[in-house]
């Protein structure tokens, strides 16, 4: 089974959030019924208006899931503005591998894309992002780290990018809340794997959201 946490806010200047994921929560329920595979969905949206927090909400609905489900499973990443090509054949290694991270968005690159495949047990061993990079960027620089530091593998998907298996909405690019992110960059490149993750995260779930069923989607609006 795989479990998607999905890191989620449409609030302030990006209402057009909410049209991409309920575009992406149809078309993970259309691809994955088409190749047969089992999945949930975990939706951990962000109750305010300051800066997104991507890293904190995903270690939350890693977390959540620790909760709700005991069977084996693997865990895919994913950002609200991708989806499949239900046209592309789910990968077979994705099925097989056993330990590390897949990233299935960029080809080879010193970060983890938006996109990505992980075990349970590599996750924790890098106990997640960290809590506190608010803003664009770094976050995805700061869990590659914890990757390397922690000698688990990480492989990457030759070939297949956003034109093929993942694709990207390339719409609403210009109303993304992009902004400088040197301090961002600064904080991802600290040694703080043990002190700031999954172990210190903090959040209440105020209530379930929109989308939330208690069946395959489990939608929740934190207080972070």
């Amino acid at each position: 089974m795989f479990i998607f946490l999905i890191a989620y806010r449409a609030r302030h200047i990006q209402p057009f959030r909410r049209e991409q994921l309920i575009i992406l929560i149809n078309n993970i329920n259309e691809y994955f019924t088409k190749y047969q595979i089992e999945y949930r969905i975990i939706i951990c949206e962000q109750n305010d208006d300051g800066k997104f927090n991507k890293g904190l909400l995903l270690n939350a609905a890693f977390l959540e899931s620790e909760q709700l489900f005991d069977a084996p499973k693997k865990y895919f990443h994913m950002n609200v503005d991708y989806t499949f090509d239900v046209n592309w054949p789910f990968p077979s290694n994705l099925l097989s591998f056993e330990k590390g991270f897949i990233d299935v968005h960029r080809p080879d690159e010193n970060i983890l894309g938006g996109a990505c495949v992980f075990d349970y047990e590599s996750y924790k061993q890098t106990n997640g992002f960290p809590n506190d990079i608010a803003g664009w960027g770094g976050e995805d620089i700061a869990i590659y780290n914890r990757i390397h530091q922690k000698n688990i593998p990480i492989y990457y998907l030759r070939g297949i990018s956003c034109a093929g298996f993942i694709k990207e909405d390339h719409i609403n690019k210009l109303y993304t809340d992009i902004s400088d992110n040197t301090k961002n960059m600064e904080l991802a490149k600290r040694d703080d794997i043990e002190t700031n993750g999954l172990t210190t995260c903090v959040y209440k779930i105020k209530e379930v959201g929109e989308f939330h069923n208690g069946l395959n989607i489990f939608h929740y609006l934190l207080d972070i």
